[in-house]
């Protein structure tokens, strides 16, 4: 797999403390996969010969640590679901959505965030930091792990994201911020937005955009922090 730094490492390079760390593991499970080498069994090749056991003892991939869906973790929201592909602007989702269905993505130890799910439509050829990338990242933290308050330090820069600006931002009504910057490693545009919910919990949007040049990249975290609101309240 090839890191694309951070597919979200971030847009916000650190809405809270723990976000920065939370970051850091983000990018290996975002990733566009690289070539396999020649002679090298495939993930899907490897996938399968796990799976392919039918009998009572078999234990098909992913049946072991899974991680938490959204109601088992008390969340406000299942960010697999809510907001979905509604809440992105026509122009940057995929022509087919059940192709590209959102993937949820588990929490390592020190994230601040309970649960997470991925939107990926980047370019099919991107295998490399250089390519045109499209990760979203839709999370949900619990209240008081990721605090939108942009003058806290840890709401400051990080050596993954590059220009980066911080505002506060009023998003449906709702007390959030805004980061803006570029993606250190691939240099496409990043922005991540959070929110705070109704219930003190926040809501948090993160994307890496150099596959659709014409669309704002704050602008779309903001609309679909703005329908996770909508939709929780």
């Amino acid at each position: 797999m090839i890191l694309i730094s951070s597919a979200l490492r971030c847009g916000l390079a650190a809405a809270g403390a723990a976000l920065a760390v939370a970051c850091t593991a983000t990018p290996r499970d975002s990733t566009v996969p690289a070539p396999t080498p020649s002679g090298a069994p495939s993930v899907a090749a490897s996938s399968a010969a796990t799976t392919s056991g039918t009998g009572s003892g078999s234990v098909k991939l992913g049946d072991q640590n899974k991680p938490a869906d959204a109601a088992a973790s008390g969340a406000t929201f299942d960010p697999c679901k809510v907001p979905g592909w509604s809440a992105f602007p026509a122009a940057v989702k995929p022509k087919n959505e059940a192709d590209k269905p959102p993937r949820q993505r588990t929490p390592k130890a020190k994230d601040p965030f309970t649960v997470a799910c991925f939107y990926d439509n980047s370019e099919a050829s991107s295998t490399s930091a250089a390519g045109k990338h499209f990760v979203a990242t839709v999370l949900w933290a619990p209240k008081g792990k990721m605090p939108v308050d942009p003058g806290l330090p840890e709401n400051q820069a990080d050596d993954n994201d590059l220009e980066s600006k911080v505002q506060a931002k009023t998003i449906a009504g709702r007390p959030g911020l805004l980061r803006s910057g570029k993606n250190a490693a691939s240099k496409e545009p990043s922005c991540g937005a959070l929110v705070e919910l109704s219930d003190g919990s926040t809501a948090g949007a993160l994307l890496v955009n150099g596959q659709f040049p014409g669309q704002d990249t704050c602008q779309v975290v903001e609309g679909v922090v703005a329908a996770v609101v909508a939709a929780t309240s």
